[in-house]
């Protein structure tokens, strides 16, 4: 590269840390063959795809040299981030770069890369099983089948032209997947769509991430204070559990949010989470290449190839001498049980840092619009959400800021909902409530049309059944189908939280509440029990949910309301039931 003069002139006067993490960094790039192809994608992305909002995926972010040339806006040093995790000398495969972008300018974009770069041309998507032995025949028939999942454009040089035109399925395509391009040496960029994007693109489609503030303080307290609907990668039970618990301030803090949900850190969570203990522990990738290094003096090559090997388990000989070697180490019990505890949920999804870091800022702003923004922020995500919730909350959002839907105002909401999946009608469904079981008044909830109905504490079980029922219309009690589910109050056994927290959390189930709901949400959660729970969002009223959990997981996409009991959690961060007993309309 002409410019790596410049470069590294900018970086020492960064300071001598910069200086040497480039001079290392180069030196990698230029014993993989890799500066040339890097000196490609530098010049397809200012010229192609710079232009779009657009961000950097996966450990690429961990690169010095590439924040120096524009593509990364991550700096790697600041937030202490190895570059083994993106290439070293010890890996074995050639490093990919990834770019997410809004999905409705995807395929034009690779289109438009393809026209005006004559040294690249679109890789096969691997959509089958290896095994299948009519893979090649099907490529050759239909390659067409391909291009909608293929997101591959692979950068080529003069000298690999012959392996371009002996695999070539289409002008602009060869039948080559990402499974095979590696022993032929040809390296790729992926061009992959993403729904936050989509929605930043639509609020605003000029302005960059790295445009927004990521500083401002009334966006964190926002994020504290708000239920995260419409927040795309953010909206869960589980990542707003872990936000109401850990209260972020900056975008390395609401990274480490994310990451925590992740398979490999959720065993972190715990509702006395907090950060000083979180400095001890692992929660990337990249952690635990610098915690083999600190322990075991390996250098950052040695200890990403111990990640590796333990992350995709197809060499077990060597799995087992590193066992040994580790046994003989000298180093206390907790650090060896660390260590084999990281290698044994290597295999789990975790995020590598420069890429949570990424969407961590990707979040941040998808919450700033929320704020300044609020008409533009819910005009794109009913356009283009499809998250969590279901879309009757996204609607009844957008309703409060004037957003218009088709559908007949005046109409009862239960029948709305039916035959549309929602209602436009200012009242909540009626006959919804959360209260707790007691004889006091006060201690009642309903929906807003509803309240006549708390003089009478004991409901009859038919009238529990029907959510609303017109005299005009032919709809009989026992037309709407349900099913009863007995759920008994299991004994639920705390988790002791990792190394320091050995106090167990104890909760006594006296507190019992009756509920009936409209099903905003299903997925899972891990917080205080040792196994994943399945979580339901019920709405109740207007802007009010409550989260219900279960110990087994359910297929509840034909149903709609559940009402039924069960006993109050009153965590701060995410108070919920644990139901004992429940019905499925």
């Amino acid at each position: 590269m002409e410019n790596l003069t410049k470069l590294l002139k900018l970086a020492e006067n960064n300071g001598p840390e910069y200086k040497l993490r480039l001079e290392h960094e180069i030196k990698i790039f230029n014993e993989l063959g890799l500066v040339n192809f890097i000196q490609r994608v530098v010049e397809i992305y200012n010229l192609n795809i710079s232009k779009y909002p657009v961000l950097l995926r996966g450990s690429a972010g961990s690169s010095l040299l590439l924040y120096y040339l524009g593509i990364n806006k991550i700096d790697p040093i600041k937030y202490s981030i190895p570059i083994s995790r993106f290439v070293n000398l010890e890996r074995k495969t050639l490093p990919d770069i990834d770019f997410d972008l809004p999905y409705s300018i995807r395929n034009e974009l690779i289109e438009e890369i393809l026209l005006n770069n004559p040294d690249t041309i679109r890789m096969t998507s691997c959509f089958s099983n290896p095994d299948n032995i009519y893979y090649d025949k099907l490529v050759k028939e239909d390659p067409t089948l391909n291009i909608p999942h293929s997101s591959g454009v692979i950068i080529y040089s003069t000298d690999q032209k012959d392996i371009i035109k002996s695999n070539r399925v289409l002008p602009n395509q060869i039948g080559l997947t990402k499974d095979n391009i590696g022993k032929y040496g040809l390296k790729k960029i992926d061009i992959l769509s993403n729904t936050a994007l989509e929605q930043l693109f639509n609020i605003d489609n000029k302005k960059q991430i790295s445009q927004y503030d990521l500083a401002d303080k009334k966006v964190f307290e926002f994020i504290l204070n708000d239920d995260g609907i419409g927040i795309t990668f953010a909206e869960t039970p589980s990542i707003q559990n872990v936000i109401k618990i850990l209260k972020p301030s900056n975008i390395e803090e609401l990274s480490i949010c994310m990451a925590l949900i992740r398979p490999l850190a959720t065993h972190l969570i715990t509702p006395n989470l907090n950060w000083e203990y979180l400095k001890k522990q692992i929660i990337y990738d990249d952690d635990f290449i610098l915690f083999l290094m600190e322990k075991l003096n390996f250098t950052e090559d040695k200890a990403d190839s111990i990640r590796r090997l333990f992350k995709n388990k197809n060499e077990p000989e060597k799995m087992l001498q590193f066992r040994m070697d580790l046994e003989q180490a000298n180093l206390d019990l907790a650090t060896k049980s660390k260590i084999n505890y990281t290698l044994n949920n290597l295999s789990k999804f975790g995020f590598c840092k420069s890429h949570s870091i990424n969407y961590a800022q990707m979040i941040y702003c998808l919450y700033w619009n929320k704020l300044y923004k609020p008409k533009q922020f819910w005009k794109s995500t009913i356009k283009f959400v499809k998250g969590y919730y279901r879309d009757w909350v996204y609607i009844r959002k957008a309703l409060t800021y004037g957003i218009k839907f088709k559908g007949i105002e005046n109409c009862s909401p239960f029948y709305h909902l039916i035959y549309t999946g929602y209602w436009l009608k200012k009242d909540f469904v009626s006959r919804c409530y959360l209260r707790k079981i007691s004889s006091q008044l006060n201690n009642i909830t309903t929906s807003g049309d509803q309240k006549e109905m708390v003089e009478h504490q004991e409901i009859n079980e038919q009238d529990q059944i029907i959510l609303e029922i017109n005299s005009n219309n032919k709809l009989e009690p026992d037309e709407l189908e349900s099913n009863e589910l007995e759920i008994t109050n299991p004994e639920l056994e705390p988790v002791e939280s990792e190394l320091e927290y050995k106090e167990k959390i104890k909760y006594k189930y006296d507190t019992e509440y009756e509920f009936r709901g409209i099903i905003a949400g299903i997925g899972s959660i891990s917080t205080r029990y040792k196994k994943y729970q399945m979580v339901i969002t019920l709405g109740y009223d207007n802007n009010k949910f409550i989260n219900i959990h279960l110990n087994k997981k359910r297929d509840l996409s034909r149903f709609k309301q559940i009402f039924g009991k069960g006993y109050w959690i009153g965590d701060e961060s995410n108070p919920h039931l644990i139901v004992t007993k429940m019905t499925l309309m």
